[in-house]
């Protein structure tokens, strides 16, 4: 584990990270402004980031052995769907993002666009198969700025539902509106309401950093959150890698 505590816990807060709230282009690390009318979408996949793939920092992570990688990166306003909390814990210590379907409920928020090769990379980050499946959701409601309306796209699901003591998801405050039914959260106000859950005597900071120290403990955690969770359905999703496991 990295030694400077600050900037692990400056990470694990930090999630799901600032993003433009404008269509932009990651191109060898960084973002620039979107190409207007010059994309040639045929050959890439439509992902949406529900959580922190749309954050140029968390982008840069995860293809930071690639340094030449372009992704186009599309504001999107989705229908039916929320972005919520997982009943998960991440090796860098978030509680990270699900999609969970809820109709007459809205997202805004973004799709990268991949090719074969970097959706490849992005299954490698995703952990397929122990935390999520990537599934086709067809016969949505999306709206894409710079290509228009999206009938299917394509999504990391958790394999361990959403969290929600009370059967409903908990939204991620970055991407909640404000006439949800759902209440949101912070990161930090998430990771506090667990460990109010679990009885637990024990500091933000501390909780967080035994979770990236001791992965059996981490385990033993996300056992725990099963309890306060609920699969996602949605009835044209189409399971097309990681169900396994």
């Amino acid at each position: 584990m990295p030694a400077n505590p600050n900037k692990i816990l400056q990470r694990a807060l930090g999630y799901p990270y600032p993003r433009p709230n404008h269509s932009f282009l990651f191109s060898d690390g960084k973002f620039e402004s979107f190409p207007s009318g010059s994309t040639d979408f045929s050959a890439l996949t439509p992902v949406i980031a529900c959580g922190s793939n749309a954050a140029p920092e968390q982008l840069a992570r995860k293809f930071a052995h690639i340094p030449a990688s372009q992704i186009p990166v599309t504001k999107i306003h989705l229908r039916d769907f929320v972005c919520s909390f997982s009943a998960h814990l991440t090796a860098y210590g978030s509680v990270p993002a699900t999609l969970s379907y809820s109709p007459g409920q809205q997202i805004t928020g973004h799709i990268t666009w991949l090719t074969g090769s970097q959706l490849e990379r992005m299954h490698a980050t995703e952990a397929l198969g122990v935390n999520y499946r990537f599934s086709r959701l067809d016969n949505v409601l999306c709206e894409c700025e710079g290509y228009g309306p999206l009938n299917t796209i394509y999504a990391y699901i958790s394999k361990h539902g959403h969290f929600g003591p009370h059967n409903e998801p908990i939204l991620i405050r970055e991407f909640s509106n404000s006439n949800a039914p759902f209440r949101s959260a912070t990161q930090r106000e998430v990771q506090n309401q667990i460990i109010e859950l679990f009885n637990e005597e024990i500091s933000l900071d501390e909780f967080i950093l035994s979770n990236i120290k001791d992965k059996d403990l981490r385990k033993h955690h996300i056992q725990k959150l099963s309890r306060f969770s609920s699969p996602f359905h949605y009835p044209l999703e189409t399971i097309l890698e990681g169900d396994s496991v």
